[in-house]
């Protein structure tokens, strides 16, 4: 039996039963979950609200164009543009 085991044509009765022992050991060493104070908490429910969105002049001509469909405003930042580059 010991060769079919080393073979790996048979299961080996002891490794399976020391793999539910190691497996009910790590169960029962589950760590408790973290208690946090209500300041990190506010913290915590806070972190993703993103700060307040001031539009600028260009977000206002950009939306106004959008909604028009009129981007000339935009021509003469695209000269400046293509003559530096």
């Amino acid at each position: 039996d010991e060769w079919k085991m080393s073979m790996g044509l048979k299961a080996d009765p002891e490794a399976a039963l020391k793999a539910v022992e190691e497996k009910e050991a790590k169960a029962a060493a589950k760590i408790a979950p973290v208690e946090l104070s209500s300041e990190a908490m506010e913290k915590v429910e806070s972190a993703y609200k993103a700060d307040e969105v001031v539009e600028t002049e260009a977000d206002k001509l950009m939306a106004k164009g959008a909604a028009t469909g009129d981007f000339t405003y935009l021509e003469s930042q695209w000269e400046e543009f293509n003559e530096k580059a």
